[in-house]
């Protein structure tokens, strides 16, 4: 079967609102961890997931937004049930904290040059690392949950990666500013989610968890480009062209609730249909690098840490 076709008819398209995607869904009683859940697409996601009847724990850095998200949502979704965990995913130790369904949403690019107080790019840290850590400390709770899926919030943005297997290494993911360009960065660091999502298939797949990938759209207008000045005027401008936020969140609960994508962990997907990433030679190969050297990197800040199997 061609890497584009599925056993399925297409249901929705680039216009599809994550309400029209859960309208024939089943997530009652589903736990569903939503980061990076406190403003732009993931507002819309935790929105949309709450209103269906699941239970959603979303975190964020920003406290009163997330309570006034709360509060809105008990007002129109009475019976919702969503709990906020404040998390800064700008430091390792923050990430500690404790499903069904896991959606990686938080995510940031970084118009300047920035490192984290844990020395590492932070675009990179924020989209990668700290997302990664996160998994493996629920990694217990979510085998116990099976079947389980994660859902990586990547891009397309990630077709301008110059990463492959014989330029892979610390510096080439957490560059030091001379080095550092910010549209480079962030399509490293989706492509990485990317990889990881992909190794995540081939590996815990046969315990019950599927993985997926997904780009929500361009240039919407989200706080992603907090640290740009220019970011923020792009996606002005480019509003009336681009999905809404809720358009924005289609492809994310999409690839969370779906039942028809029950088998189809390890794709990326895009419009609520699946998409073929870049691929490298050596893609395999690849994955296992990104993933190990992750894990180092992960391991030389986080004094105890073991790195998962």
């Amino acid at each position: 079967m061609a890497a584009n076709k599925l056993p399925f008819k297409r249901r929705f398209t680039s216009r599809s609102t994550a309400t029209q995607v859960l309208q024939d869904e089943t997530i009652e009683g589903k736990t569903i961890l939503v980061t990076g859940g406190s403003s732009g697409i993931g507002v819309a996601t935790v929105e949309a997931l709450a209103k269906k009847g699941a239970t959603v724990i979303f975190t964020g850095r920003n406290v009163s937004s997330s309570e006034e998200l709360i509060r809105n949502l008990k007002v129109s979704t009475p019976f919702a049930k969503v709990d906020f965990m404040p998390l800064n995913l700008c430091s390792l130790k923050d990430v500690q904290r404790k499903l069904d369904i896991v959606i990686f949403n938080a995510g940031m690019f970084g118009g300047s040059h920035t490192v984290t107080e844990d020395g590492y790019e932070a675009a990179f840290q924020v989209n990668v690392l700290s997302q990664l850590y996160l998994l493996n400390f629920l990694k217990p709770t979510i085998f116990k949950s099976t079947p389980a899926r994660i859902v990586f919030v990547s891009s397309d943005g990630h077709r301008g990666t110059n990463l492959t297997l014989e330029k892979l290494s610390e510096e080439a993911l957490s560059p030091p500013s001379k080095d550092s360009y910010p549209w480079r960065q962030y399509a490293n660091s989706k492509y990485c989610q990317i990889l990881l999502s992909a190794y995540i298939q081939k590996h815990w797949s046969s315990s019950g968890v599927t993985s997926y990938a997904l780009h929500p759209g361009h240039l919407i207008a989200t706080n992603i480009v907090r640290e740009w000045s220019l970011g923020s005027a792009f996606a002005w401008l480019a509003k009336p062209f681009t999905k809404t936020l809720e358009q924005g969140a289609a492809t994310t609960v999409y690839c969370a609730a779906a039942a028809e994508l029950a088998d189809q962990g390890g794709k990326y997907w895009n419009h609520c249909w699946v998409c073929e990433p870049v691929v490298r030679e050596q893609q395999a190969k690849l994955e296992e690098a990104v993933w190990q050297l992750c894990q180092k990197m992960i391991v030389d800040k986080v004094p105890g840490y073991i790195i998962p199997e």
